[in-house]
């Protein structure tokens, strides 16, 4: 349930982020997002609150969020791209991404982020942008966690013991001396 929920966050915060044109008519477009798993209990009323919120808001989106499980996830989502069978957004875990943008089963995004993505440049920065480029071109936007970095460090319990260090007082590689 916590993951669902953020991710119907992580979908707001994009929709939130990137203007979208309000058309007059009342046709509502769909937007089929693919991710690896399997839906949750609560999906249908989940995606019910987000696709109210989204009319209530006078976008003309309706979210289709399909879940294919994890060891079928890279063929079938490259069954569906190589189809043509209609994919808006998907997660790109185990699917060779440069092959799929070279391959023509991905758009270049370029003109998009320019004229819609404003939010989402403040938001993210050239930097994490340029990550979602293949020959130059822009086919995705990273989540930022492939950024994440974290350092540490290991030692000998034995060898601290021994030379009669107080790895309490270690805080920083600096304490090491």
């Amino acid at each position: 349930m916590k993951k669902f929920t953020l991710l119907l966050l992580a979908l707001a915060l994009v929709l939130s982020v990137t203007p979208i044109t309000v058309v007059a008519e009342t046709e509502v477009h769909p937007m089929r997002y693919v991710q690896p798993g399997t839906l949750p209990p609560d999906y249908e009323t989940g995606i019910a609150a987000v696709n109210e919120k989204l009319a209530a808001d006078g976008v003309d989106i309706k979210v289709e969020i399909i879940r294919i499980p994890w060891g079928e996830y890279d063929t079938k989502l490259n069954l569906m791209l190589s189809s043509g069978e209609g994919v808006d957004l998907m997660a790109v875990y185990m699917v060779p991404y440069a092959s799929c943008a070279t391959s023509g089963q991905l758009y270049p995004m370029d003109d998009l982020i320019e004229k819609y993505g404003q939010g989402i440049i403040e938001q993210l920065g050239w930097d994490k942008i340029n990550c979602g480029r293949v020959d130059g071109e822009l086919f995705g936007l990273t989540q930022g966690r492939d950024l994440a970095a974290s350092e540490g460090f290991a030692y000998s319990l034995e060898m601290a013991e021994r030379n009669n260090l107080d790895m309490d007082s270690i805080k920083t590689l600096d304490d090491l001396g």
